[in-house]
């Protein structure tokens, strides 16, 4: 082929077609083999598709209204939405209380803002379970399973910060257990739905009664405003065309407004069990709608709501820079306090002395203020669990890649290895702790109450305020001790013949010596109070501060 940029006095050069394809990647390498005017004359003419970022056509550039940059921050703010959305997926747990380690690090680790479960076989006096299952900054709505069969349960894990408020629907279902709420963010607002339905032969129901149930479920939200989002595990093979109970489900969907959304396996067997259904004449109240690997024989159905997501819980910390303090520097300022004043008073020089130390405190450690960001964590998360957790991804990715059966199978060892470092590593630091604390049997009963989750109930009674509280206190005792002195029997001789021990005055004190008080100082527990002019570690560290 032959090429002649336009008004170029050079001569004509030949090019073969496998050069010019080979230009397909010129935007990815350093340097252009092209001079300019002949790069630039190929694109004109559309010799080949390629883009030269080292000779680009400005002819070929595109402008906005606004300007490239305009068009670019508008693209930038559309893709940046999905960042605010929640995060929200369902998953079916099988008995949540035998996969504590693995579900706190799944909810951990995805950041997810919403957590939907199903099958959590937890019971109502479950409390520690419940506990642990519930990462810091996380709140947990449980509606267990009535009656005396094992299994079942549904439940609803959120972030602190969403807007929630769980109702009663007012209807007795026997077919299925469901539990609701709504969820209400700055501009939108959704009504959400965890559903649970078990097999016929557990429950004893018929799939028509379900269909009924179902059925009055669907007309009490007729009325209600806000967009419907109902989620969970329907035991239906939705995805199988001939199935009878299928098609009736399907087609009671259809009838009233509704639309399943769900179209991949979501259990191992290829069956689409776990569902996410909403109205057809709502906006769109979702995207991004996938399956992961979840923690039993279910998959993990999950997507982000259009709901803005919470923000992050944050307070306020005042702190100062012990460890920073020049020693050498504060000792040359403790020998230039002058405590001399004009009174006698004990109180007044020690004022004096508070003062005194407090300011050079500020001087050398001032207190700053600062807002951190409670994030959920775990003590016992180390490097090496985080080393295989990498593995993990990249096996995951390269499986997801390939969808060959060896991947699969490498991916899974490595989320079992993962797994296992987790609850090694959680056993691990509570026996630390119980071993360095053997001694101290109140750290210990602190250490089970954190395990257990046990919560001290407050040990005052209800009362509307402090004030006639310690009212209620003050007459019962004075009560009490009016019925004590009556029940008393008053004799008429009141005189003892006994002698009166002497008393003694205590008149001299020998003051204590520096070593005394150093040792008085060093023994006792590093603690301090807000009113103390300086904490008691620096005190420990700078005796000079106590002898001036």
């Amino acid at each position: 082929m032959l090429v002649t940029p336009t008004g170029s006095t050079a001569p004509s050069i030949k090019y073969s077609a496998e050069f010019l394809l080979g230009l397909q990647n010129c935007s990815n390498v350093i340097g252009c083999p092209l001079s300019e005017e002949t790069c630039l004359f190929i694109q004109a003419n559309k010799v080949h598709n390629s883009k030269c970022n080292i000779h680009p056509n400005k002819k070929s550039k595109k402008r906005t209204r606004r300007g490239t940059k305009a068009g670019k921050r508008r693209k930038y703010s559309k893709a940046s939405s999905s960042n605010n959305s929640t995060k929200f997926c369902c998953i079916n747990t099988r008995s949540v209380g035998s996969k504590i380690t693995e579900f706190v690090d799944f909810v951990i680790e995805g950041n997810y803002h919403l957590v939907a479960i199903t099958e959590t076989w937890i019971k109502p006096e479950d409390t520690s379970v419940i506990g642990n299952i519930t990462p810091p900054g996380y709140s947990l709505k449980h509606a267990p399973r009535i009656g005396k069969k094992r299994g079942g349960g549904v439940a609803l894990l959120y972030k602190t910060g969403l807007n929630i408020d769980f109702y009663d629907t007012g209807l007795e279902f026997k077919s299925f257990e469901l539990l609701c709420v709504d969820i209400t963010s700055e501009k939108s607002s959704i009504s959400l739905v965890v559903l649970y339905r078990p097999q016929c032969k557990s429950t004893g129901c018929s799939f028509g009664i379900f269909i009924e149930e179902f059925s009055d479920l669907i007309d009490h939200f007729l009325l209600r405003p806000l967009p419907l989002v109902i989620t969970g595990d329907f035991n239906i093979h939705v995805n199988v065309p001939d199935d009878v109970d299928a098609k009736l489900f399907l087609n009671v969907l259809s009838a009233t407004g509704l639309e399943q959304h769900v179209t991949f396996p979501t259990h191992i067997h290829g069956n689409t069990l776990d569902l996410l259904i909403t109205r057809i004449s709502d906006p769109p109240v979702f995207s991004n709608l996938h399956g992961v690997d979840g923690l039993s024989d279910h998959y993990v159905v999950k997507c982000n709501l259009f709901l803005k997501k919470p923000s992050a819980i944050t307070k306020s910390i005042t702190a100062r820079k012990l460890n920073g303090i020049d020693i050498d520097s504060l000792c040359d300022d403790i020998a230039t306090i002058d405590l001399s004043t004009n009174s006698s008073n004990l109180s007044s020089k020690t004022q004096k002395y508070d003062f005194e130390l407090s300011a050079l405190l500020n001087k050398h450690a001032p207190a700053k203020t600062r807002t951190v960001t409670i994030r959920p964590n775990t003590s016992w998360y180390n490097d090496e669990i985080h080393a295989e957790k990498q593995k993990r991804r990249e096996l995951e990715k390269k499986w997801r890649k390939s969808r060959l059966v060896i991947d699969h199978q490498l991916y899974k060892q490595q989320k079992q290895k993962v797994i296992s470092l987790l609850k090694k590593a959680k056993a691990n630091y509570y026996n630390d702790l119980c071993v360095a604390h053997a001694n101290d049997q109140k750290q210990l009963f602190s250490i089970v109450n954190k395990l257990l989750h046990h919560k001290q109930e407050a040990p005052l009674p209800d009362c509307d305020s402090d004030k006639n509280l310690a009212n209620k206190f003050c007459n019962f005792f004075t009560e009490k001790i009016k019925k004590i002195r009556n029940g008393f029997q008053i004799a008429d001789d009141l005189s003892c013949n006994e002698p009166v021990a002497p008393l003694h005055h205590l008149t001299n004190f020998a003051p204590a010596s520096e070593e005394e008080i150093q040792d008085i100082l060093f023994k006792s527990p590093t603690k301090s109070c807000e009113l103390d002019p300086v904490p008691t570690s620096l005190l420990k560290n700078v005796p000079v501060l106590l002898f001036r």
